[in-house]
C-alpha cells in the first residue's frame, strides 16, 4: 500500500498556509475559509468573489410583508367598528395585535456575507458582535489580496476558459 504526504501531493507544506483568523468556529487561511459546526462548510479563497459585513438584512422582506398584514388587519378592525360589526372589529384588532406581538426582532443584528457566485451561492454568517463580523471580513479580504498575488494588479485569479472548436458548436 502506497502512502503519500500532503507535501508530496501538493508540493508544499501545511506550514506554508498562513492563518488570518481562527476562533474555533471560523478559520480563514491563505487558501481556505472553513466554517465549523453546525454548518460545516468550506470555501476555497479563489472561489470567493467578494465579502462584506454590516447590518443583517436577512428576513427584511418577510418583516415588511408582516407589517403590511398587520396594517391591513388593524384597518379591517377599524372599518368593522365603523360599520357596526363588533365581530369584524374585534377580529381585526386581535389579528393586528397578534402580528405586532409576533413580528420578532433580529437576534443577530450583524452579518458577514461571503459571495461565491450567484444569489443562491452566498453564505451569510450572523452575529451579535460587530467587531467579530469586521474581523472575519477583514481576514477574508486579506486572504483574497494575498491569493491574487503580486504583479497581477490585484485582479482575481481565474482558470483559463477553454472553448470547443467551431466544428463542435451548433448554429
Amino acid at each position: 500500500m502506497n502512502r503519500w504526504t500532503r507535501e508530496e501531493i501538493t508540493g508544499s507544506k501545511e506550514a506554508d498556509e498562513k492563518v488570518y483568523f481562527d476562533d474555533g468556529v471560523v478559520r480563514v487561511t491563505s487558501s481556505l475559509v472553513t466554517i465549523g459546526p453546525p454548518w460545516n462548510k468550506a470555501f476555497s479563497v479563489t472561489a470567493i468573489r467578494s465579502v462584506e459585513y454590516g447590518k443583517n438584512q436577512a428576513g427584511t422582506f418577510l418583516r415588511s410583508i408582516i407589517h403590511l398584514m398587520m396594517l391591513f388587519f388593524v384597518c379591517l378592525g377599524m372599518l368593522g367598528v365603523m360599520v357596526g360589526s363588533i365581530f369584524l372589529g374585534v377580529f381585526g384588532f386581535i389579528m393586528g395585535l397578534g402580528l405586532w406581538w409576533g413580528k420578532g426582532k433580529v437576534e443577530a443584528p450583524f452579518a458577514v456575507r461571503i459571495r461565491t457566485g450567484g444569489i443562491l451561492e452566498d453564505e451569510i454568517l450572523s452575529t451579535k458582535d460587530e467587531r467579530w463580523a469586521e474581523a472575519v471580513a477583514e481576514a477574508i479580504l486579506s486572504a483574497l489580496r494575498d491569493a491574487s498575488g503580486p504583479g497581477d494588479g490585484g485582479q482575481e485569479t481565474r482558470s483559463n476558459l477553454i472553448l470547443p472548436s467551431s466544428g463542435m458548436m451548433r448554429n
